[in-house]
């Protein structure tokens, strides 16, 4: 077996050299710019560690799901990337958080449904190449069980008098496969009771189900993004009518409904219309009532729409706004309550939220990188500082995104093109961000001239090669005119090409394997396998080909794994974790023309930088020192993001620094990666900068602070050789409190031409010092400031008469 092995690898090798040896003397090599011969090295080194980019930057909430929890009073909202679900009060108060570890589920919560006959929250965990689970947590988050239901997708679940309803309901569906509506009797342990459901687009046929509730007579709503309408079917699932339909006013859909909830009491029906970011209501029969909301980020508006609704006992109005990571509180009549959380819990600037590809400028050696969950792309230095991000989840030209999974740089023109996956596009920038034009009709689909799920980008000569996920095709285009020119069928994730030979190596995520193909598009060999041996993969993200060496990402082994071209294990580095040569979840890869290595370090919120040039530091055992610029001891900080900071040293080189934070009130520690207050100390990665690694800058955008809190916060860091210290420095910090008035301000004195009004201040609370400013306005029908008048004391004249002051 072992001769027959080797002479199978050897026949391989030999055909690809016969074959880079015919290649090169075609019109098609020359074509694409073959670069001059690099001189392969006689022995890898395993690269010396520079610096991080980036550091912990999740949003507060990225809400999804949500739903009112009769039993307790509370609003559950589905944080669809911070794996939670968490309990908000009717005050819109964040009181806890549930859901299951890491290593026990298997997705995200989607929508999120009550049982009001005892609390139980069931939501279903679904995540790409993974089987969806139902999940049952008691009413207060204690997790019960997980169900295996034979549907192929359930992100749209409700339940009524003891059933629950899932609507296996997906793009996928047809006459073949149609979307069904399945009940399960929860008593008789989740069992099947009844199916319905045709596909098509007649009077009760379902395109795609998106939603679903059911009024005080047990009829089923079913909102339906598919038709554009909403099925109306009897407890028994007999169709009765339906309403909507497509176009612009009240009571019409414009797509992508995404949510439905039923007003029992009043008989009303609120339908999320996601692509006109609006809501639509109806009565019970499906006349149209009102609608409001428009895309935005302002308040009332939505980003790329609403996710689910539903209504408190009140009857208000609670939507989960994903893109704008909040949720927002509405009356019945469409005015808008409140917004939580407030203040405001954005992912911060500068920060990462799991980033999946990296790209360097030629020029200025800036580095940029996409960000999926945070629904953006950023710019940082080459000492890692923050320069821009840009980016909101939608649909729309010049930069909504949705799921940026991938991110290249021509190194002709600096052009920045951007893989907007699951818009099935790629956005292309110039080099200051500014939009210039799309690749792909944006059509899901693997047609000539289509893209489905793209995500690595590949410049080499006058080809821009692009790994389009789902449609199993490494596709070519002209870097100029967005044209497509040709394509390889291959499962992929990650590319790269051969300066030398134009080879293309294609990441296979299916085979766990690399596979080589000539740039004519013919298979030349593969190399890897499944396995955690040297030289095998388990989830293989992206490769790169540095100095002669082939570079590949795994995921799921934390690794980076070096070949040569030929497909050899030449070497690797990476263990579970955030020190120098610890990686969580690597995925993206490039590098610069000085041989720097970039690797997208998803599970750590950072890039890390490697040199094959830089000498490795001496062994030394002393720790790094960091310590705080802001906020100092007793500093009393504006709501809303704070800005962390600091510095460190160490004469080695630092590579982490982290921050733990500590509300002083509850005694609970915050956990930035998944933007929870916890009983356990947790500890979050800041940023840093700098020209060198010996002395930095750091900083971490801290979202959760809130008025009148108290804080404590220590700092550690870590160097190359995994030192840090015994102890670490720590502050006590506090938010100010906003003037809040007790006592209203008064005017008094005589109304009369020549006399003093004066004014006083009331009485306020907040955090002191508390200062006030003046101004006098004069009014009659309408208001205006007199000049000049911003004092305590105004002194009544003639023009002032037949008006009233201010």
């Amino acid at each position: 077996m072992l001769a027959l092995t080797l002479r199978s690898h050897l026949l391989r090798r030999a055909t690809h050299l016969l074959l880079v040896m015919t290649l090169l003397a075609t019109t098609v090599v020359s074509s694409i710019g073959i670069a001059s011969p690099v001189a392969y090295a006689a022995d890898w080194e395993q690269p010396t560690y520079v610096r991080s980019i980036g550091g912990t930057g999740a949003a507060g909430v990225y809400a999804w799901g949500i739903e009112y929890n009769p039993v307790t009073d509370q609003i559950l909202v589905g944080d669809y990337w911070n794996y939670l679900i968490r309990q908000y009060d009717l005050d819109g108060n964040d009181v806890g958080s549930f859901f299951r570890l890491p290593s026990e589920r298997v997705g995200q919560p989607y929508t999120v449904s009550v049982d009001p006959r005892n609390g139980d929250v069931w939501t279903p965990e679904i995540s790409d190449g993974s089987s969806p689970r139902m999940t049952r947590y008691d009413k207060d988050g204690n997790f019960i069980a997980d169900y295996g239901l034979s549907v192929g997708y359930m992100a749209w679940t409700n339940i009524r008098d003891g059933y629950l309803y899932v609507a296996d309901s997906h793009y996928w569906n047809n006459s073949g496969n149609p979307p069904e509506i399945i009940k399960y009797d929860i008593d008789a342990g989740v069992t099947e009771v009844s199916r319905f459901g045709e596909y098509g687009t007649g009077g009760g046929e379902f395109g795609i189900i998106h939603g679903m509730d059911f009024d005080a007579s047990g009829n089923i709503y079913l909102a339906d993004a598919g038709n554009l309408n909403v099925h109306v079917y009897s407890p028994t699932g007999t169709w009765l009518y339906d309403f909507g339909g497509q176009g612009n006013a009240v009571g019409q859909f414009k797509g992508d409904l995404r949510g439905l909830v039923v007003d029992e009491v009043n008989g009303w029906v609120y339908v999320v219309d996601a692509q006109a970011s609006q809501i639509e209501k109806f009565d019970i029969d499906g006349t149209p009532l009102l609608h409001w909301g428009s895309e935005g980020a302002g308040d009332g508006q939505f980003a790329d729409g609403g996710r689910e609704i539903t209504l408190d006992a009140d009857g208000n109005v609670w939507v989960a706004d994903f893109g704008n990571f909040r949720v927002q509180q509405f009356d019945s009549d469409g005015n808008l309550m409140a917004i939580h959380p407030n203040p405001p819990q954005p992912p911060a600037e500068g920060m990462l939220n799991h980033p999946r590809d990296v790209a360097v400028d030629p020029v200025t050696g800036s580095i940029w990188t996409a960000e999926p969950w945070n629904q953006r792309f950023q710019e940082f230095a080459s000492d890692g500082s923050f320069l821009e991000a840009w980016g909101t989840r939608n649909s729309l030209p010049p930069y909504g995104m949705n799921y940026p999974r991938g991110i290249g740089i021509d190194p002709v023109t600096r052009e920045v093109w951007v893989a907007n996956t699951r818009d099935h596009l790629i956005r292309v920038y110039d080099n200051d961000g500014n939009y210039l034009r799309q690749v792909g009709d944006g059509i899901d689909s693997s047609a000539f001239g289509s893209l489905r799920w793209p995500m690595d980008i590949e410049f080499f000569g006058d080809r821009v090669y692009v790994s389009d996920y789902v449609s199993d095709l490494v596709k070519w285009f002209d870097p100029a005119t967005g044209a497509e020119l040709g394509a390889i069928s291959r499962d992929n994730n990650g590319i790269s090409v051969d300066p030398n030979t134009g080879n293309v190596y294609v990441v296979s995520w299916n085979y766990d394997r690399v596979y080589v193909y000539a740039p004519s598009g013919s298979y030349l060999f593969w190399f890897g396998g499944r396995g955690s041996d040297d030289g095998e993969f388990e989830n293989p993200w992206d490769i790169d080909i540095i100095n002669g060496y082939v570079y590949v990402t795994d995921s799921a082994l934390d690794r980076v794994q070096v070949f040569n071209l030929d497909g050899d294990f030449v070497g690797k580095w990476g263990t579970r974790g955030s020190g120098a040569y610890e990686l969580k979840d690597p995925s993206g890869l490039t590098h610069d023309a000085a041989g720097n290595i970039y690797v997208t370090d998803a599970g750590n919120d950072r890039i890390q930088v490697y040199s094959s040039t830089t000498p490795v530091p001496g062994t030394e055992t002393n720790a790094p020192v960091a310590a705080f610029t802001s906020p100092m001891q007793s500093d009393v900080m504006p709501a809303g993001t704070v800005a962390i900071t600091g510095t460190a040293t160490d004469e080695s080189g630092v590579v982490t620094v982290e921050v733990a934070i500590k509300d002083r009130d509850s005694n609970l520690w915050w956990d930035g990666q998944r933007a929870e207050w916890q009983t356990g100390k947790a500890w979050s990665i800041a940023s840093w900068t700098g020209s060198a690694n010996t002395a930095v800058d750091w900083n971490l955008g801290f979202i959760a602070a809130i008025p009148a809190g108290r804080y404590y916060t220590q700092v550690r860091a870590t160097d190359v050789h995994g030192n840090t210290p015994a102890e670490f420095p720590w502050v006590n910090w506090s938010v100010e409190y906003p003037p809040t008035n007790t006592v209203l301000p008064a005017i008094s004195g005589t109304a009369e031409v020549g006399e003093v009004l004066s004014t006083s201040d009331g009485s306020w609370t907040g955090t002191a010092p508390i200062t006030f400013t003046y101004q006098w306005q004069r009014c009659d029908g309408g208001c205006s400031d007199i000049a000049a008048a911003t004092s305590s004391t105004y002194t009544v004249g003639a023009q002032e008469v037949g008006s009233s002051l201010t």
